[in-house]
């Protein structure tokens, strides 16, 4: 928890987390995803993650030995899916314009259900419904409407309320018990409210009822649905809006608190479906919570419920395609269930209020999309993370086993290229859906020899701080047990990626190639594994040329490389060549003055590579290094700077 320690959950959705398109027969599962996410924000020192596997066909040997790849292997990502096929995928949110607007899918005369009373923000949800067709509006909640007394009259705020509560009771020669004056001050203003939204949606043209239930209360849910049926005909919407909050962080929440939160949303959309089960909806809608996707502090009942109500839409929508089905995962609304205090929190988040004129035309516009989107994310300003985010990378012997084969005088030596791979997925963790990427300035502090590997462990944590003011800029360092930092660098995620430079034409060369001669004569140290120089050209004294292989080829355990690191590697050590031939030494990389990712070779496809050479003077040399696929800038290396050292490669 707050110590640190790990907290990983398995799940079976799918093995995709239910956005596939498969069948998604298990999405009561699919909650527990929001509890971690919760989880990562209020114990930012542990290591914490939502695995969803497809474990249909395979035994567990097989599902632990995904689950120990991961945790070992994967990244810094906190939800990460393994579908049947052992392909790895992490959730990518997308923005996206509302320009398949179909109109409402209900026809004048419609009847459809809102529940979450006739308030805040269902009732400006349903009256802006009420001005787009002219439907038969049923609000569903908990306040009574009441007979207001005459001596009320006037008293138009809770303040003014209260007083005219008190000065009743002195009039009675009573004493004021301020409670329950709160309590029924704050009734009055309901039942208000509640009034005020029926005249509301009757003036838009539409018709509009007020049923008193209890959507928790499956007696008090078929009773009101048979009321409606019977005065009003079959319903042909359902817009789930109802929820309460009890925010308390996950070690002080209690089991009822939890039960209360969770069942107002899962558990009353399970009764809802049941009583409309013979009804044949054209649209369902739950308001779900941006908490279920990022995570919330004091929240883990309300994530962990939006997001299984989120999965359950999606499994809805499958079995019935002739409904629009939305989960709407809403940001916090002016007059929703936000206090000052939460409203502090999120405007530190980063988060704007919707208001509610905003929020309401926001979801007649998502209603009106037929562009089968189930689950959407509509908020004001971007989620940011709370505070630095950090990864934990365990040099576990049998996944890292390839390490064993870069050894310069004996002991293995933790590569460069290592290093850049790790800061990439750092910064991919915390924007998914950056379109290119660079690292820039990585800095050689002090290398890592890792004595006695693979008999001896070791453990690394990278550390990933944003840049104030640009959410898509990091600041990073990879530190080691001891917490010393050894590596530095900045990196940066871009939105749409990022236009290459154009370079000459070159033919894709296809793999698999034998390594080259360069790797039998002491010139270079680098094992099997990093044996990714196919060809190499020869050497002038403005640079060279080679044909390099992607890691894909080399047998390195896991798929989702953001970076290449055998590929870079590869340029790496051309550049080692360089030295050797052009300075008569031996040189090794000290700093990568930037690395640009346009795309990576897929398996099968090797990279040709051209370097731009220069000595800087007796110790060091620059490099600059061009990878490219199908005559196309795949990946830019600048500003190489390799540093001589006394190191005998032979020993």
């Amino acid at each position: 928890g707050q110590n640190g320690g790990a907290f990983i959950a398995v799940q079976d959705c799918g093995g995709d987390f239910g956005y596939g398109g498969g069948s998604l027969d298990r999405p009561w599962f699919g909650g527990v995803s929001g509890l971690i996410k919760t989880a990562a924000r209020e114990w930012p020192a542990a290591d914490v993650k939502a695995i969803d596997i497809a474990t249909a066909g395979r035994t567990p040997e097989a599902i632990a030995d995904l689950i120990v790849t991961e945790l070992y292997a994967g990244g810094p990502e906190i939800e990460v899916a393994c579908d049947s096929a052992g392909l790895r995928a992490v959730p990518v949110r997308r923005t996206r314009p509302l320009d398949t607007l179909a109109g409402l899918p209900f026809d004048d005369g419609d009847v459809v259900v809102v529940t979450g009373g006739a308030r805040g923000v269902t009732a400006a949800a349903a009256t802006a419904l009420a001005k787009e067709k002219r439907l038969r509006l049923c609000l569903l909640g908990r306040s009574p409407v009441l007979d207001e007394a005459a001596d009320l009259a006037g008293a138009d705020s809770d303040v003014a309320l209260r007083q005219r509560l008190v000065a009743r009771a002195t009039e009675r020669g009573q004493y004021p018990d301020l409670l329950a004056i709160r309590r029924e001050a704050a009734q009055v203003i309901a039942s208000r409210e509640i009034v005020a939204t029926l005249a509301a949606i009757r003036g838009a043209g539409s018709e509009a009822r007020y049923i008193r239930c209890d959507v928790n209360d499956a007696a008090s849910v078929n009773a009101a649905i048979a009321e409606i049926r019977h005065d009003l005909g079959p319903v042909a919407g359902l817009i789930h809006g109802a929820g309460v909050i009890a925010d308390k962080a996950i070690a002080d929440k209690p089991v009822a608190d939890f039960e209360a939160v969770y069942r107002t949303k899962v558990g009353a959309f399970a009764t809802l479906l049941d009583a409309l089960g013979r009804d044949p909806l054209k649209v369902l809608c739950n308001f779900s919570s941006v908490s279920a996707k990022f995570g919330n502090s004091g929240q883990a009942d309300y994530a962990m419920a939006n997001e299984t109500l989120n999965k359950l839409a999606i499994a809805y929508a499958r079995a019935n395609p002739a409904c629009r089905v939305k989960s709407i995962c809403w940001g916090p609304w002016e007059g929703g269930m936000v206090d000052a205090s939460l409203r502090r929190h999120f405007e530190k988040a980063g988060v704007g209020m919707i208001a509610l004129e905003a929020g309401a035309r926001a979801l007649v516009e998502e209603l009106s999309s037929d562009d089968a989107s189930v689950e959407v994310v509509l908020r004001e300003g971007d989620f940011l993370p709370e505070g630095n985010a950090r990864m934990m990378v365990d040099l576990d012997p049998a996944t890292y086993s390839f390490l064993a084969d870069h050894r310069i005088t004996g002991d293995a030596v933790l590569p460069v290229a290592m290093v850049q791979e790790w800061f990439a997925r750092a910064v991919r963790s915390q924007v998914p859906d950056a379109g290119g990427l660079s690292v820039e300035d990585l800095s050689v502090l002090r290398g890592i020899v890792l004595s006695g590997f693979p008999a001896r462990r070791y453990r690394f944590t990278v550390e990933i701080e944003a840049v104030a003011g640009d959410r898509r800029a990091f600041a990073l360092k990879l530190k080691d047990a001891d917490g010393q930092p050894r590596y530095a660098a900045r990196a940066v995620a871009h939105a749409d990626g990022m236009a290459a430079a154009p370079v000459p034409a070159a033919a894709t060369v296809r793999g698999p190639l034998e390594p080259a001669p360069v790797y039998g004569d002491h010139r270079l140290f680098h094992g099997p594994a990093f044996q990714t120089l196919h060809r190499v050209g020869p050497m002038t004294d403005e640079g060279g040329t080679a044909v390099i292989g992607s890691t894909h080829d080399r047998a390195w355990p896991g798929s989702a490389w953001a970076a290449d690191p055998a590929a870079i590697d590869g340029c790496l050590q051309l550049a080692l060549l360089w030295g050797q031939e052009e300075m008569g030494a031996l040189t090794l990389p000290g700093r990568i003055g930037s690395c640009r990712i346009f795309r990576q070779a897929r398996p099968g496809e090797v990279y040709t590579c051209r370097m731009w050479s220069r000595t800087v003077d007796a110790f060091r040399s620059e490099h600059d290094i061009d990878l490219m696929l199908d005559g196309e800038l795949a990946i830019a290396l600048r500003g190489v700077e390799m540093y001589r050292t006394k190191a005998d490669i032979a020993a």
